[in-house]
This record gives structure tokens, sequence and C-alpha cells, in this order.
């Protein structure tokens, strides 16, 4: 079975080529906690741009809801008046 040769130089630009992935590794993983703590600074934020977005959203659930509610109260409201209404037309 035949194999290829490759010369001293090529096999070390190989050897080199794949060493540095483990500072690059190490870089990265530094670089993601930096990022990780970052976020976990800035997450109690009262004035980022997420937490407006987020505290707007909830604000719009929260006024949708109230409506649903007093919609939900009219509504049992007329149906009172209704029946009351048949009963006294009966």
């Amino acid at each position: 079975m035949a194999g290829t040769v490759i010369s001293q130089s090529e096999w070390n630009r190989i050897v080199h080529s794949v060493g540095p992935e483990t500072k690059n590794d190490a870089k990265m993983k530094r670089k993601e906690e930096l990022k990780k703590l970052s976020s976990d600074k800035y997450s109690h934020w009262p004035n980022t741009l997420d937490s407006l977005r987020e505290k707007k959203l909830n604000f719009v659930a929260e006024k949708a809801r109230q409506e649903e509610l007093a919609r939900q109260e009219v509504d049992r409201q007329v149906s009172d008046a209704c029946c009351m209404f048949n009963c006294v037309m009966i």
C-alpha cells in the first residue's frame, strides 16, 4: 500500500495550522464568559432598549386583558338585563 509523502516544512505548516485552535478556543471561551457577565449586569437595568421593549409589551398585554375583562362585564350586564326583560315579558 503506497502512502503520500510530504516534506518536513509541509508537515510543520499542517501542525501549526491545527495547533493554534486551542488558543482560539480559550479566547472564545473567555469572550463568551465576558459576554455573559455583561448581559447579567445590564439585564437588571430599567433603561435598556430590551427592557423598554419588554415593558411596552407587558403594558399592551395588560391593557388588552383589562379591556377584555371590561367587555365581559358589559356582556354579563346585558345578558342579565335581557333575562330580566324576558321574564317581565312572559
